[in-house]
């Protein structure tokens, strides 16, 4: 058993490295998958960012009567499957055209309509519930500037969250793995699989995704996912350009991950387990025959040794080597005390 420990030592070890490269394998193979899914998230971002730069440059948008817009932007969003509404807004938040018919409700409370505010730029929303339509949504905004550069009115775009979900659907995953959009505020827009499940729910708040938003770029780290499974994780930025504040999340359950290397493991230790046995049964049954036998065999010719039977003699046909030596030595021993005992026998005749 002694000799047993260095294998088992040696194949741990070697379960350690092949563990430490399954791991670099994994993080890998997710980080090219969730760069794919992350270049596609940020494909429909840059199509909306072109639509309303596009609808920017129609006169009907910049009028001070709604009415050629409101006929416009329905007939721009039947066009455009994937949207929700395309609304113009005023800079007090209340819509001055849109796509649909919506309450006159201003979205001034929204964080999008902030951003473009503070920072006269593209700006996306995050996860949210549309007030026309009553159905989760994510805005893509773009400022109508003036020649000054102050912003006259924002132009929006609402996409349906439906739309991400299928791209995230689509993605072929290997298994035991889960692919998850989500915005800055931690809010699941889509996810692969069970969406209707998670959407709208937020990812756990930790210091490893803490970080991730603070430094922006792709990064690795082992996390329990919303599931509650330990997992490898992969997340990248969605980049589009301008700031999106979205992330793709690639996990891959440690089990999965590791289950190549843990069935070698299993399969090195069984192996193991049953040459011990071998070794065990051979050293049981070798030490029998050479050694317990001859001993057990010696002893009893010692009993009648000691009984004064100085005709015995221990038969070692078969054992040990050393067991044969001390047959012999004990056989002299017994033939010189049978030849004392005639003496001693003669002398007193």
């Amino acid at each position: 058993m002694i000799a047993v420990v260095p294998a088992v030592a040696l194949i741990l070890l070697t379960q350690s490295s092949e563990r430490n490269r399954a791991r670099a394998r994994t993080l890998e193979s997710n980080l090219r998958l969730t760069r794919l899914a992350a270049t596609q998230q940020a494909a429909i971002l840059d199509g909306a960012h072109d639509l309303l730069l596009t609808l920017a440059r129609f006169p009907s948008v910049h009028a001070s009567d709604p009415g050629g817009c409101n006929a416009l932007l329905p007939v721009i969003l039947k066009d455009h499957a994937g949207y929700a509404t395309l609304t113009v807004f005023t800079t007090d938040g209340f819509p001055f055209c849109s796509s649909s018919p919506m309450a006159h409700l201003p979205v001034r409370d929204r964080a999008w309509f902030q951003r473009v505010i503070q920072t006269r730029t593209t700006a996306v929303g995050d996860y949210q519930v549309g007030r026309p339509s009553g159905l989760p949504d994510i805005v893509v905004a773009q400022p109508l500037l003036s020649r000054s550069g102050d912003v006259e009115r924002i132009i929006i775009a609402a996409i349906d969250l439906g739309r991400l979900r299928q791209l995230v659907a689509a993605s072929e995953l290997p298994g035991g793995a889960s692919l998850t959009v989500f915005d800055r505020n931690l809010t699941i827009l889509a996810r692969n699989p069970d969406a209707a499940r998670w959407v709208g729910q937020r990812v756990p708040d930790t210091e490893v995704t803490r970080q991730l938003i603070a430094i922006g770029r792709p990064d690795a780290s082992e996390a329990v996912g919303v599931d509650g499974q330990p997992r490898l994780y992969v997340t990248v930025p969605v980049d589009a350009g301008f700031p999106t504040g979205l992330y793709v999340g690639m996990g891959v359950e440690r089990s999965a991950a590791f289950a190549e290397s843990d069935r070698f493991l299993y399969e090195t230790l069984r192996w193991l387990i049953v040459v011990a046995a071998l070794v065990v049964a051979t050293a049981w049954i070798g030490s029998d025959a050479l050694v317990l036998r001859p001993i057990r065999a010696l002893i009893a010719v010692t009993k009648q040794l000691a009984a004064g039977d100085l005709g015995v003699r221990a038969g070692m046909g078969s054992g040990a080597r050393e067991m044969g030596q001390l047959g012999e030595a004990f056989n002299a021993m017994a033939v010189t005390l049978e030849a004392r005992q005639a003496e001693r026998e003669a002398a007193e005749q």
